[in-house]
This record gives structure tokens, sequence and C-alpha cells, in this order.
């Protein structure tokens, strides 16, 4: 049922149905209550699932889970609606943003929940191949907070 559902969506546009898994590498940047602050490296995915409402204009639920090493291992996650908007019909660059709740979850202690907000680039390669990068903050309970600059190959199929 779902199936024939998302190949009636694929159908009404190019751009109709959007799912990613992407392997993306970040830096981090972590402060926490006694701003005492960590930077690492990050390796994560992303699943994108959305609707283009036209040639320019993108519309999709973003789920990103990130892995951050630092003094000691995050697993960090990130629940938004992502805005994309192709600067051309051609749809080669875009830019994209959302806003969400987030989760770091560390290896050891309580995880902390609060908001998280992205805005990136991104260029389209070849089909289905992209070219991305975006800055992401996050602020969690108890002052803790934390900033990262992502650049990633993204596979996207639509």
């Amino acid at each position: 049922m779902y199936g024939k559902m998302l190949r009636e969506v694929i159908k009404k546009s190019d751009r109709s149905a959007l799912c990613s898994n992407r392997r993306s590498r970040a830096t981090f940047r972590i402060v926490a209550e006694s701003e005492r602050s960590a930077d690492g490296i990050s390796f994560g995915a992303n699943l994108y699932i959305g609707y283009g409402f036209n040639e320019q204009s993108m519309l999709a639920f973003r789920y990103r889970y990130t892995w951050i090493d630092t003094d000691s291992p995050y697993q960090g996650l990130l629940w938004s609606p992502d805005y994309r908007y192709y600067l051309s019909k051609e749809g080669r660059f875009y830019l994209n943003g959302g806003i969400g709740p987030a989760m770091s979850i560390p290896e050891f202690g309580d995880p902390k929940s609060g908001f998280g907000f992205y805005g990136g680039v991104g260029y389209e390669i070849t089909k289905y191949i992209y070219l991305t990068a975006d800055f992401t903050y996050t602020s969690l309970r108890d002052n803790m907070s934390g900033t990262a600059i992502l650049a990633s190959v993204s596979f996207i199929k639509y």
C-alpha cells in the first residue's frame, strides 16, 4: 500500500519523494555549564522523507544521527522539518535549513534534551549525488550547547 502511494507521489513531480542515507564528517564544539569546551570529530547519517512542491521548493522530515568523539563519546540526535530551496529550476545549487528537538546521549550520565537549528548549502553533482555543507547549533538543558560544521557527500534518491 505505502509503496503504491510513494510511486504515485514520485510521478507527480521530479522532486516528489526524497530519501537519503548520508555519510558525513563534522567538527563539533560542545560547551558545558562549567564553560569547559571540547572539540571533536563526528560521523553520522541522515534520513530525509519529503515532498517537492515544485522544481525549486521541497519540504522534508530530517532525522540526523551523529556519533561525536570528544573527551567522552556522545551520540547526537536531531529531528526537524527540512526546507530546501533550489536557486534555479535546473536544481543544481540549493539552500536548506530547519529547526527541531535535539538530544545528546553521553556514554555515561543522563541524556540532555533541547532544540537545534541548522542552515546550509548544497550542490547536485549528478542525479542522486550531492555535496553539502551546513552549520548546526544546539542548545540543551543544564546550559549545554554545541555547534557543528558538517561537510558531506550524499546519495539522495528522488
